[in-house]
Formats: structure tokens, C-alpha cells, sequence
């Protein structure tokens, strides 16, 4: 009683606090409510409704993974909505023959940072999404994944999660320091997540041009 396992146990979660990677990652400070309007009463800031981008782990018979990432008012990423779906295609996802309904479909438009699938980012990009290969450098990537979650001057996290992507929630609170690079691993989320914060960090830092980055010629 009392315990912070039974706290955790409470929240749907257990948290593997031992070599946990994002130790910072907390449900009550980092997962967070949206309102219809997108606003977010625990910080008094809102979504940008037009700002996106997105950040794309390809799998089968692992879950395929695209993540949506919106910013607050107040200048916070937040992973807004995700898909995680095993044995799917990425035409579930952008659309195609025999497709009436995708997941992107009425999707605000942003730069998708992908995994280091030709097909699949050809296909993006010919459905009329600005997709690139994602930096997907691992030691560089988590540190500028922790960053984001520390807090600003003003107590407000660089990086939220809206509490209904409980497949990035679970990956964040159990992904630990044995599980970085290795097989048979739940990391598809945090992958896609590393991918498109730090990829994106990479691209403001050279000036925001994609036509000149080292990113899309690695």
C-alpha cells in the first residue's frame, strides 16, 4: 500500500526503474490529455493544428510503426497519435489500390523521417508526402530523446505523449539499457520516436534544408 509499484500498477504501467533508458519519462509529468480543441490544461497550452511531422519504423511480422508528432504553443513536441500494427502494409498507412480508408488520410502534412526503406519511402513520397531518411544514429539519437523530456525554466517538458498512444506509453516506461540494439526487442515506437526528434534536431541545427542535408544523402 502506498508503494510506487502500486501507484505504477494504478496508472495501467509498471515502470522498469533499473537501466531504464528515459528515466525521466514519467506518466503523471509526460502523458497528458487533449482536449477536442487541442488544448492541454496541465501545461495551459494547445497543439498547433497545423505543424507535423512524423517519424516511421518499418516491420511485418514486428509491428510497423508510424508515429504523429505535433508542437505545443509553447514550442513542446508531442506524439499525438500512433500506428503499431504487425503484419501491415505502408499502404495502410499513405494509401493505395483497394485503400478507401488509410491512416494518414486527413492527416496534417510534415516531413516523415523513415527507417532506411527505399520502397517505402518512394511510395511516400509519391503520394505526395515529404519523406527522408531519418538519422538513425543511437547513442546521439537517445541523449537528444532525454533532453526533450527534461523540464524548461518554465517546469513544462520539452516532449509529451498524448495518453492515448499506449503503445509509445508502455515501450517509454520499459525500454531499458539491455534492450538498446537488441533482438526481439519492444522498441518500434522509441525507434520512431529517436528517428524523428533527432533527425529533426539534425535539420533546424543546418537551417531546416532538406535539399542540403547530410540526413537524406546518408
Amino acid at each position: 500500500g502506498g508503494s510506487g509499484r502500486e501507484g505504477q500498477a494504478l496508472h495501467g504501467s509498471f515502470e522498469a526503474n533499473e537501466g531504464r533508458v528515459y528515466s525521466d519519462f514519467r506518466r503523471h509529468s509526460h502523458v497528458v490529455s487533449i482536449g477536442d480543441d487541442g488544448s492541454i490544461p496541465e501545461y495551459q497550452t494547445a497543439v498547433d493544428g497545423t505543424w507535423r511531422m512524423y517519424g516511421y519504423d518499418a516491420g511485418w511480422q514486428d509491428p510497423r510503426v508510424l508515429l504523429e508528432i505535433a508542437k505545443t504553443h509553447a514550442g513542446q513536441y508531442v506524439v499525438v497519435d500512433e500506428f503499431y500494427e504487425s503484419q501491415s502494409h505502408v499502404e495502410d498507412i499513405i494509401g493505395g489500390p483497394n485503400h478507401d480508408r488509410y491512416w494518414l488520410e486527413d492527416k496534417p502534412k510534415g516531413r516523415i523521417h523513415a527507417e532506411h526503406e527505399p520502397g517505402d519511402i518512394q511510395k511516400m513520397r509519391r503520394s505526395g508526402w515529404k519523406a527522408g531518411k531519418a538519422d538513425k544514429s543511437v547513442d546521439a539519437g537517445i541523449d537528444e530523446v532525454r533532453y526533450r523530456f527534461r523540464d524548461d525554466q518554465d517546469g513544462r517538458p520539452g516532449l509529451l505523449v498524448a495518453e492515448g498512444c499506449e503503445k509509445t506509453i508502455k515501450e517509454l516506461l520499459g525500454y531499458t539499457e539491455d534492450d538498446v540494439q537488441g533482438s526481439d526487442v519492444d522498441d518500434h515506437a522509441a525507434d520512431a520516436l529517436r528517428y524523428a526528434i533527432y533527425t529533426q534536431s539534425r535539420l533546424s541545427s543546418s537551417g531546416g534544408s532538406s535539399s542540403s542535408s547530410t540526413v537524406d544523402k546518408a
